[in-house]
């Protein structure tokens, strides 16, 4: 490696570095950011529909230049018209969000952002040999498809951790090309990049207003896996076809069989495995608990379970649940949480339907939440002063029904984030036998591969 090389090498690799501790930076500063921009600039609309005006006109006057350069008009309109295209349906829906939302900003500033380096990016992938029509339509997919995930993530600050681990990606390719060679490469990655999601949400659980959860790590792996999908199809680096190594396949392995004993340790520390129940007058619940178990739990601690949640003031649910958490008294924590979302959507049912629709909706998320206490939480129920839906139920009941939506068809949210799929006692043993078939498959092909 020549010393301009090595110096491209070491920036490459400062740059992942960098970018890897401003991802780490994002959630426990991405709350002052949100409330500077609230405090600032509130919920103008004026100020939404001018940042979405400067976007579309910044990538119009980047395809005027981009057609008169390089007179590439059918890939030019495949690309951008489909970009130019999303993002106008995007911010008009955007311009009519609620006047006191804060995301609209932030989504407007970052796209502003992005569009530009999405617009860069095509003009240089244009101009690489090849097939360009091909090559603009990979990238106009996957630009669309980071816009529709980032749109349908809800908190603003997962909106933004999906960008950065797609530019994450890209750095990461910069930094492990530079040792690497072959398709390998996207394997290490893969790996890194989701160690890194793992190690974020592991360093959130410090943060008092976060919780660490499998679904954000898998939202971050999915970034990752959009990003090299379109590095592949759309840019096609020439690393990608030179000769893969016998030792890059074996380091490419161990890359990713320590990442997969890392998300293992994740999900044991902070994910709960359990069951799922099939009833066929409400539909279906998790819980912690076999139907039998529950059974057993309830008649021994209901009674003790319908003082402490009595004791409990909603106003304090939060505090309550970090008391008697999933892990350390399941039983407890999962009684709590029906009550709350049975008293909550009444509430809701009450305050908040403005159609007759709605209000069938929040009754019937209500009405099944009481049908899963009363069933499988019957002593806490009978002893609990918040029984008040003896005769309430009755009358929601009928009302359901006269509309036809007493429907057994209800999915509770509590416990929803459980591993129900395979038991937490074969959990370990999978884990290393994926890891045993990933040696084998890597001992496969180095043996077909130069030293």
């Amino acid at each position: 490696m020549t010393g301009s090389t090595k110096s491209t090498a070491s920036r490459d690799v400062a740059a992942a570095a960098v970018w890897t501790l401003i991802i780490f930076a994002t959630v426990p500063y991405a709350q002052i950011m949100l409330h500077w921009i609230g405090s600032h600039f509130g919920g103008d609309r004026n100020i939404a529909n001018a940042a979405g005006a400067v976007l579309l006109a910044a990538l119009a006057v980047v395809v005027v230049r981009l057609i008169r350069r390089h007179g590439r008009w059918v890939i030019a309109g495949l690309v951008y018209g489909g970009i130019l295209g999303t993002l106008l349906w995007h911010m008009t829906t955007l311009s009519q969000a609620p006047a006191d939302s804060t995301l609209t900003h932030l989504e407007m500033g970052f796209l502003l952002v992005g569009a530009w380096g999405l617009a860069r990016l095509g003009v240089r992938i244009n101009m690489r040999t090849g097939d360009g029509l091909i090559r603009g339509i990979w990238f106009a997919a996957i630009a669309a498809g980071y816009l529709h995930f980032m749109r349908h993530l809800e908190i603003a600050s997962e909106k933004i951790h999906f960008l950065e681990y797609g530019i994450l990606a890209l750095l990461l390719f910069r930094a492990v090309r530079h040792g690497i060679q072959g398709w390998v490469i996207y394997i290490y990655v893969i790996s890194i990049g989701y160690a890194v999601g793992l190690i974020d949400e592991s360093l959130q659980s410090l943060i008092a207003s976060r919780v660490s959860e499998l679904d954000d790590t898998l939202w971050d792996l999915a970034a990752v896996l959009l990003a090299v999908v379109g590095h592949v199809e759309a840019w096609r680096p020439g690393e990608l076809y030179q000769p893969v190594r016998s030792r890059h396949v074996w380091g490419a392995c161990a890359t990713l069989s320590v990442t997969l004993l890392a998300g293992a340790a994740f999900v044991q520390q902070y994910t709960d495995f359990g069951h799922t129940t099939t009833d066929p007058g409400i539909g279906s619940f998790n819980s912690a608990f076999t139907t039998v178990d529950l059974a057993q739990i309830d008649l021994s601690r209901g009674r003790e379970a319908a003082a402490m949640i009595d004791a409990d003031e909603d106003t304090t649910y939060s505090n309550f649940l970090k008391q008697h958490t999933s892990r350390n008294d399941p039983y407890v924590h999962e009684a709590r949480v029906h009550i709350f979302r049975r008293d909550k959507y009444l509430v809701r049912m009450r305050t908040e339907a403005d159609t007759l629709e709605t209000r069938l909706k929040f009754m019937h998320v209500a009405v099944m939440e009481n049908r899963i206490l009363e069933k499988y939480f019957p002593t806490l129920c009978s002893a609990s002063s918040r029984r008040r839906w003896t005769d309430l139920k009755t009358q929601l009941e009928g009302e359901l029904a006269a509309n036809q939506a007493l429907l057994p068809n209800y999915e509770s949210a509590v416990g929803k984030r459980m591993i129900t799929s395979f038991d937490s006692d074969a959990f370990w043993p999978g884990t290393f036998a994926v890891i045993a078939a990933l040696c084998v498959i890597a001992a496969l092909y180095a043996r077909r591969s130069p030293l």
